[in-house]
């Protein structure tokens, strides 16, 4: 866990997800407070807590210390979290989480959905795999064994992986699962305007969709993405 310098300001919560599936013992939750107040600049850190999570799961307690002297009232803060697994993105929050100025709070509960979403598709699986589908309705994933004794599946359903995430060996999990490299590229993201007279954006990358979370017109933020 990374050390953050002593302050008198503190941002605190917790990092969780819905789905059930289980983190690798290499994934890394990356907590951020971030001041967003301006459309035409990148957001900018004012602390960040990085969590080896060596096993454990959701959810990950945070604690964010800050100076409160670089706190602007008049400036709009979130906290932004990211789970990563050997340095790539898996997880990440669609909606943003405001806190400390214009009444919001100094507590959050931060979601995070995964950066590489699917719905598991709806006929049953067959003893015989199918070549990787192009659609993101119907994701196949590769799952990686990391314990001795166990074999690699590939091309597997989105309830298969689950299952596979989950299973152990001794201490460690014995899988790893991964989107397959045709479906990875198909994940996009809806982002429904919260403010009036913006449009819906539809269909739209990860990074797209990064960035219109952030966006905001006057006190409130304009979008909030889902994914497809």
């Amino acid at each position: 866990m990374m050390a953050q310098t002593q302050a008198s300001g503190q941002v605190s919560g917790t990092v969780t997800y819905r789905q059930r599936i289980a983190l690798p013992p290499s994934a890394v939750v990356e907590v951020r407070l971030q001041e967003v107040s301006r459309l035409d600049a990148p957001a900018v850190t004012i602390a960040e807590q990085i969590i080896e999570t060596e096993g454990r799961q959701v959810p990950f307690a945070f604690t964010l210390n800050y100076d409160p002297s670089e706190i602007d009232p008049r400036f709009t803060y979130v906290v932004q979290a990211r789970i990563t697994v050997d340095d790539e993105l898996q997880w990440i929050n669609t909606t943003a989480y405001r806190v400390i100025t214009q009444g919001a709070p100094e507590t959050v509960e931060v979601i995070v959905s995964p950066a590489r979403s699917a719905a598991p598709p709806t006929s049953p699986p067959t003893s015989t795999p199918s070549s990787p589908p192009s659609s993101s309705a119907s994701t196949r994933y590769d799952c990686e064994a990391q314990a001795r004794g166990y074999e690699d599946a590939e091309n597997v359903r989105l309830d298969e992986a689950e299952r596979l995430l989950m299973q152990r060996s001794g201490k460690k999990f014995a899988y790893i699962c991964e989107p397959t490299t045709a479906s990875a590229n198909d994940f996009r993201y809806d982002c429904q305007p919260q403010v009036a007279n913006y449009p819906d954006r539809r269909n739209v990358t990860l990074a797209e969709a990064e960035r219109l979370i952030v966006q905001r017109s006057d006190n409130s933020f304009i979008y909030q993405c889902e994914a497809r």
